[in-house]
C-alpha cells in the first residue's frame, strides 16, 4: 500500500491500483472538504427546483442522501430525503459553469445522472469523492460557489480543476470533493 500524495496533508489515503470504496449503507450526508458544512437543500424546501446549498450539518432530512458510491458503478441517481421522488439535477437541464444544482422531480435526463469518483479517505476514514455530472461533455462536476467557505452558499456545477500534473487540485480546489458520513 502506498499514500497518495493527498495523504499528508489532507488525510486522504488511496491503494495502489483499485480503490474500492464502500458507501455507507443506508442514507448518507456528503461534508464538502473545503468547508466542512453538509449538502443540503435550502430551507428544507419541498419544492421542486430548490438550490442546493453547504449548511453546518444538522442531521435534517434535508442533508441526507441515498445512492450509489462505489467505485465501478458508472453514474447514479442521488435522492434527498426530504421528499421522496427528487435527486441531484442541474437548472434546467443546462450542464454550463456556474448553473445551480438542485432537487428535482425525476425526468431520467442526463444532467440527473452523476458518477462518483472515488478519490481516497479522509481523516476519519469516510470514503472521498467528486461527483462528475453525465450531462454535457461529462467533465463537469459538483462544487461550492467560487470555493466560497460560507454557510448558504450555492452548489454549482463547473468543469473540474486539474493540477500542473493533470490531477484533480485538491490543494486549489478542495470545494470539488465530498466526503460520505
Amino acid at each position: 500500500m502506498r499514500k497518495s500524495i493527498l495523504g499528508p496533508i489532507l488525510g486522504l489515503f488511496v491503494v495502489a491500483g483499485s480503490l474500492v470504496v464502500a458507501a455507507p449503507a443506508s442514507a448518507f450526508t456528503l461534508h464538502n472538504f473545503a468547508t466542512n458544512f453538509c449538502l443540503g437543500v435550502a430551507a428544507a424546501n419541498k419544492n421542486p427546483g430548490a438550490a442546493l446549498v453547504v449548511w453546518p450539518c444538522d442531521g435534517t432530512d434535508n442533508q441526507q442522501w441515498s445512492g450509489t458510491l462505489t467505485e465501478g458503478a458508472g453514474y447514479s441517481k442521488f435522492f434527498t430525503s426530504v421528499t421522496a421522488n427528487r435527486l441531484l439535477a442541474v437548472t434546467n437541464g443546462k450542464v454550463n459553469n456556474g448553473s445551480p444544482i438542485i432537487d428535482q422531480t425525476e425526468t431520467g435526463s442526463g444532467d440527473q445522472f452523476w458518477e462518483p469518483v472515488p478519490i481516497g479517505r479522509d481523516f476519519n476514514g469516510n470514503a472521498c469523492f467528486y461527483f462528475r455530472n453525465f450531462g454535457g461533455d461529462g467533465t463537469k462536476v459538483m462544487g461550492v460557489s467560487g470555493g466560497n467557505r460560507n454557510k448558504g452558499t450555492a452548489v454549482i456545477i463547473w468543469d473540474l480543476f486539474l493540477d500542473a500534473n493533470g490531477l484533480p487540485d485538491w490543494m486549489g480546489h478542495p470545494d470539488q470533493f465530498w466526503c460520505a458520513y
